[in-house]
């Protein structure tokens, strides 16, 4: 559970849905932008559908919804409030598009309308009263969907505008390297394989399971004993002041990265040892254990603008993009306050209670 909790929290979705052909109450507004109650039943709907996609272990059950995540919130509280928060950022994102002016051209309109034909024709052979009948089940019907899908390139379109050439929000130099800075740690690591050994031919070629991943063994008792042996040298000389440099040249079976790891919370590496390097200061060291071995790393200091070195090209392939999109987070939750939400109207509707939408 905890696992799909995190898995949750590093998602962030910018949908925008719209209003029923019939006028409904508003559970919330901003500025002259406003989330209705049929927007609100398509978004927890489609929310619905994502998390369980998504999420293996979430289910669509009583014994799930009222299962405690933590501190007593259930998981229906837990994800009601996520869609609540969710909305609101997209309904800021529709304000602000208003707000700026902007307008989708013929083309973004015209892709929109076709891709609309493609799903009656697939959902409904062609019927557009079948397909109506199956978005009111949704809240919404033929000329809503359009909407919706219009206010999703919206949200597109806004970003591009606050964050391209000469936008409101364009990142500088100086924001690169803040958020670089502000997200990253640099660290130095020794390993050592003492988990497993990759399988081999009598010719020496690695093996390959079916899926292409290779072919690992357990260790014997001799390999595991010299494995044992370097891990005690390792530590023997760490705890007698030898220099961590020197300990990884002699001993470390990983040395790729000869200006070391570039980690943020979110690298997709060994778990244990991200948590580690965000909890040294520049210039402490841990030994680690995980599932593929034991790990000694070292924080070191970072380099200026590291993402401009080639070497350096494996971690910072997304940092730009990366950099935009946490400013633009944040510069939404500067807005949300202004939000009114009508708590009475939106606490009528839950993600328990929603007919799950996968795919419209």
């Amino acid at each position: 559970m905890k696992r799909w909790i995190a898995l949750f929290l590093a998602l962030v979705l910018l949908t925008l849905c719209c209003s029923c052909a019939a006028d409904t109450v508003d559970v919330m507004t901003y500025g002259e932008s406003a989330v209705t109650a049929n927007m609100y039943r398509y978004w927890l709907s489609s929310y619905k559908g994502s998390f369980m996609y998504t999420y293996s272990d979430m289910t669509d059950s009583d014994a799930f919804w009222d299962s405690v995540l933590y501190d007593d919130v259930t998981a229906e509280e837990y994800l009601n409030e996520a869609v609540i928060e969710n909305v609101k950022r997209t309904l800021v994102c529709m304000e602000l598009f208003r707000q700026s002016g902007l307008k989708l051209s013929s083309t973004a309109e015209a892709e929109i309308d076709s891709y609309i034909e493609e799903l009656i024709a697939e959902r409904a052979g062609g019927s557009t009263n079948t397909f109506n009948q199956e978005l009111a089940k949704l809240g919404i019907n033929i000329r809503m969907l359009r909407d919706i899908y219009r206010y999703e390139k919206q949200a597109s379109l806004l970003f591009d505008y606050l964050y391209g050439k000469g936008g409101a929000r364009a990142l500088t130099a100086d924001k690169l390297e803040a958020y670089c800075r502000d997200n990253y740690v640099r660290v130095r690591h020794i390993y050592v394989n003492d988990a497993y050994v990759y399988e081999t031919n009598e010719k020496g070629y690695y093996q390959y399971n079916e899926d292409g991943t290779l072919k690992i063994r357990e260790l014997t008792a001799d390999e595991a004993a010299a494995k044992a042996d370097v891990i005690a040298r390792i530590d023997a000389d760490l705890a007698g002041g030898r220099d961590f440099e020197e300990v990884y040249g002699e001993y470390s079976e990983d040395t790729f990265y000869k200006n070391g790891y570039y980690l943020t919370r979110e690298t997709e590496f060994i778990p244990e040892v991200v948590a580690a390097a965000f909890d040294l200061k520049v210039g402490e060291s841990a030994k680690v254990e995980s599932d593929y071995g034991t790990h000694y790393i070292l924080r070191l200091e970072m380099d200026e603008k590291p993402y401009v070195n080639e070497e350096n090209a494996d971690f910072f392939g997304s940092i730009e993009a990366d950099a935009k999109n946490a400013d633009f987070r944040a510069y939404l939750e500067t807005l949300l306050p202004e939000i009114e939400v009508n708590e009475a109207e939106i606490e009528k509707y839950s993600i328990r209670d929603a007919v799950i939408n996968y795919s419209i």
